[in-house]
């Protein structure tokens, strides 16, 4: 009879988890938290919060399944696997919102692309005419922007002392 009542709570967090990495994505400003202002960060505070928030919010949800002391064993797995699998599509959400980030962040011009854009039709002739005269083929390494390490997922797991049998330990 009460299994009822938390499969309804189950399937509710379920809908509720990919809202969940939107609200923390969106809300997080993927920017260095640092304590002193003028020191270099630390690598605690080069990690965005937004996955710590997510996992902490899994940890929050199973944690209310524990906190039942469910005496069937059976049901009670099948209340963990029916949350393990919510809480793996809001870890898949969360890994395409940030390669969306990536891919947005990889698309970026370089400077030299945007003087480019804004030379006249003469001076992008004459630089090809230079270019091809020197002969200077040479790729530019990608300098990525320097704000913050997004995503750590295995760092937020080892920091959040948490165990592939058990989420995360409250």
């Amino acid at each position: 009879m009460l299994a009822v009542f938390v499969w309804r709570w189950i399937t509710t967090t379920d809908e509720k988890i990919i809202g969940w990495v939107d609200g923390a994505v969106r809300e997080d400003m993927f920017a260095v938290r640092a304590s002193v202002p003028q020191q270099q960060p630390t690598e605690d505070e080069r990690h965005s919060v937004s996955v710590m928030d997510i996992f902490r919010s899994f940890s929050q949800a199973m944690e209310q399944v524990v906190q039942l002391q469910w005496d069937n064993d059976l049901q009670y797995a099948k209340f963990m696997t029916a949350l393990s699998k919510s809480f793996g599509a809001g870890i898949s959400r969360y890994c395409e919102l940030l390669e969306q980030l990536f891919i947005k962040e990889m698309d970026r011009m370089t400077p030299e692309q945007e003087a480019a854009l804004m030379q006249t039709r003469q001076e992008k002739w004459i630089k090809m005419a230079k270019d091809a005269i020197a002969a200077k083929e040479r790729a530019e390494p990608f300098q990525f922007l320097p704000e913050v390490s997004i995503a750590r997922v295995e760092f937020t797991v080892s920091s959040a002392d948490c165990s592939p049998l058990v989420l995360c330990k409250a």
